[in-house]
């Protein structure tokens, strides 16, 4: 196997995992804040419509904004899952994105594996699913076994919530592959991720608090981070012009290096002629 040279992280130049994933934490954030201060407004349109009540119209009308206000921030579901409607939405949006950024960034790391190690095949030369390709495709010919990684199985348990989302609208029924699987969920990730009722409808789905969505998001950082290192490459990113001035830096340095040791060379071989 091809020896594993610490290069500074100029072939990570495309990929930019750690800034993607800091934008995402700043997007749940944001997500939050929001849903708070939306939280805030609505609770003092409700004080406003409940002073102004005067008859059954008046009265009708507020029960109706405080029935929404309870569904939309404090509860939609009917037993202990105790989500808000626009908290499980949200991470609804979340996990694909999650999910996006694990594929992606994986499939570049496939390619970076096939100039590293000058791998003939592509991973998409392979059989199977996308993520199982890459899997395969960096355990056979990178010698990189990403399926013994803390991290694998929880990023595996983030594609099959994000299939339910994706396919099956986030129902758990025999129509989704999966729904065995994600029945042990709620036991896995106490507290974070249900599978419940909605209060006017009948279907069972999931609920994923955003301490999941937290969960994977550190799990992602970790995966790569991991990656990164056992493909020998240096664990500090760099990234645009800065990428370019470290891999310059590094290239004039090994010249120096090179030149040294061929001085080095000249000298104990022309002391073996006699040569001064």
């Amino acid at each position: 196997m091809m020896t594993k040279l610490k290069f500074p992280s100029q072939e990570l130049n495309n990929i930019n995992i750690f800034i993607s994933i800091q934008s995402l934490e700043t997007y749940l954030e944001i997500i939050k804040i929001g849903i708070a201060k939306a939280k805030d407004q609505n609770e003092e349109k409700l004080k406003k419509l409940s002073s102004c009540v005067k008859n059954d119209a008046d009265l009708h009308e507020l029960r109706t904004e405080e029935e929404i206000f309870s569904l939309e921030y404090v509860n939609y579901y009917k037993d202990e899952a105790m989500s808000p409607q626009l908290d499980n939405l949200a991470c609804y949006s979340i996990i694909p994105i999650c999910y996006m950024l694990f594929e992606t960034n994986f499939a570049e790391f496939a390619k970076i594996a096939k100039e590293h190690f000058l791998i003939d095949l592509k991973y998409g030369d392979l059989s199977g699913a996308k993520i199982e390709r890459i899997k395969t495709y960096l355990d056979k010919f990178a010698n990189l076994k990403v399926a013994s990684y803390q991290s694998w199985s929880i990023l595996k348990d983030l594609e099959i919530i994000r299939n339910c989302i994706i396919h099956n609208d986030g129902v758990v029924n025999e129509s989704f592959k999966d729904h065995k699987k994600i029945r042990l969920f709620p036991n896995k990730y106490k507290g974070s991720f249900f599978i419940s009722t909605p209060i006017h409808r009948e279907q069972e789905v999931i609920v994923i608090k955003f301490s999941l969505c937290e969960e994977f998001i550190k799990n992602i950082h970790d995966f790569f981070d991991g990656l990164i290192v056992e493909l020998g490459f240096h664990k500090e990113f760099y990234i645009g012009s800065k990428a370019s001035q470290k891999y310059l830096d590094e290239r004039i340095k090994a010249k120096m290096e090179y030149d040294e040791a061929v001085k080095k060379a000249k000298t104990i071989y022309n002391r073996r002629l006699g040569i001064k």
